[in-house]
């Protein structure tokens, strides 16, 4: 999960254009994340513990 956050981070550093782009797209990826996560759950998905 975090390498794909890492890799979405690095592609709008290098991004030459607007900066609200660039919020958009983290923001995107971030909608996209939590999404997942909660259908995961839905679908009976355990996380495990964190410490």
């Amino acid at each position: 999960m975090t390498s794909y956050y890492v890799a979405s981070v690095q592609l709008a550093e290098r991004w030459q254009g607007p900066p609200w782009f660039r919020w958009a797209f983290l923001g995107v990826w971030a909608l996209c994340g939590v999404f997942v996560l909660y259908k995961l759950r839905q679908n009976g998905w355990r996380f495990p513990r964190r410490r």
